[in-house]
C-alpha cells in the first residue's frame, strides 16, 4: 500500500526514533524502504537490527553516496507499492499517520487528477512548521497553496508512485543536489493535492542536514540549483516572479561559469535586465 522511504548518510545516531515511530503506527500497511548513501558509521547494523526485530517490513539498500534525489530516484524505480512518502532520517511520524494517510486516500482514489495527500509538518504534534493548510477547499496546486495562500516552508507530501516514476529528479554530473520542487512542479502542472489539515509528521532540522546549509549547497550544486531556476521561469505566471527566478538562475550560471548566460535564460529580456542584480546577490550571499 505505502512506501515509506527514508534517505539517510551517518544518521546511525537519529534513526531509532524514526523507527519507533513506525513501530508505533496503528496502521502497519506499510514497507520502510532505507536507502543508505554511502554512510560510514553503523547505520548498516543499526539496520540489520531493526531487520532482525521483524515488527515492521524493512527493505535496505546500500548505494555510493549520491545525495538525496539519486536516492529518491532509485527508491522511486524499486518501489512496488502505489504510494510513497519521503520521511527524512531526523524527522518522524506521529502515531496514526499511516492510518490518516491512508484513509484520505482511500477517499479520493478513483479521482485521476489527484497525484496524492499534502499534510502539515510540525514542531510536535500540537505545533505546526507554519501554520495552517487552506479550509476553503479540499484540493489544491501545490503553487496555489504557496503563491495564493502564503504557505511557507515544507508541508508533508504523499504521492501516488507511478506519477513519481514519471517525473525523476535531474541531478547533474558531479553533483548530488538540487531542490524538490524540481519534480513537484512538473507534477503540479498536471495534478492537484488532497487537503489533509493535520500534523502526521514532526521534523527537526540538524545541523548537517540540506536546510541549515543553503548557500553551501546551493554551491557545491550550481547546476542543479540554475536547471531548477530555469524551470521555475517557464512554470511562473507574474512578471515579477520571473524577474526573480532569472536572478537567481543567473547566480547559479555565474556559481558554475557558465558562458554566455542571457542566451540561456528563457527570456532575454528580463535576463538582461536582472544581470546586475544577479551580480549583487552573488557577491553578497555567495562569496
Amino acid at each position: 500500500m505505502l512506501c515509506i522511504f527514508t534517505p539517510t548518510f551517518n544518521r546511525g545516531y537519529i534513526l531509532t526514533r524514526l523507527y519507533n515511530s513506525l513501530k508505533n503506527q496503528t496502521c502497519q500497511e506499510f514497507e520502510w524502504f532505507i536507502v543508505d548513501d554511502g554512510s560510514s558509521d553503523n547505520t548498516e547494523e543499526l539496520i540489520k537490527g531493526f531487520q532482525e526485530e521483524e515488527l515492521i517490513k524493512i527493505k535496505y539498500v546500500k548505494t555510493s553516496n549520491g545525495g538525496k534525489q539519486r536516492a529518491h530516484n532509485l527508491a522511486v524505480s524499486q518501489c512496488t507499492d502505489e504510494l510513497f512518502l519521503c520521511v527524512d532520517s531526523d524527522d518522524y511520524l506521529v502515531d496514526n499517520a499511516v492510518e490518516k494517510l491512508i484513509r484520505k486516500w482511500d477517499s479520493v482514489r478513483g479521482d485521476e487528477d489527484i497525484a496524492g495527500v499534502v499534510f502539515l509538518k510540525g514542531y510536535s504534534s500540537h505545533k505546526p512548521l507554519n501554520g495552517e493548510l487552506p479550509v476553503d477547499t479540499s484540493r489544491i496546486h501545490l503553487r496555489t497553496l504557496y503563491k495564493k495562500y502564503r504557505f511557507k516552508g515544507d508541508a508533508g507530501l504523499m504521492y501516488r508512485t507511478e506519477i513519481l516514476r514519471e517525473h525523476p529528479f535531474y541531478i547533474a554530473p558531479n553533483e548530488k543536489f538540487i531542490g524538490e520542487s524540481f519534480a513537484y512542479d512538473q507534477i503540479d502542472q498536471e495534478y492537484k493535492m488532497s487537503i489533509c489539515n493535520e500534523i502526521l509528521y514532526i521534523a527537526e532540522y540538524l545541523p548537517d542536514g540540506y536546510t541549515k546549509n543553503v548557500r553551501k549547497v546551493t554551491k557545491e550544486n550550481p547546476i542543479g540549483y540554475m536547471t531548477l531556476k530555469k524551470q521555475s521561469i517557464v512554470f511562473d505566471k507574474k512578471i515579477s516572479e520571473k524577474f526573480y527566478d532569472t536572478i537567481l538562475f543567473l547566480v547559479g550560471g555565474m556559481l558554475a561559469n557558465q558562458k554566455e548566460l542571457i542566451s540561456k535564460a528563457p527570456n532575454k529580456a528580463i535576463a538582461v535586465a536582472s544581470y546586475i542584480p544577479a551580480m549583487l546577490t552573488k557577491f553578497i550571499f555567495f562569496r
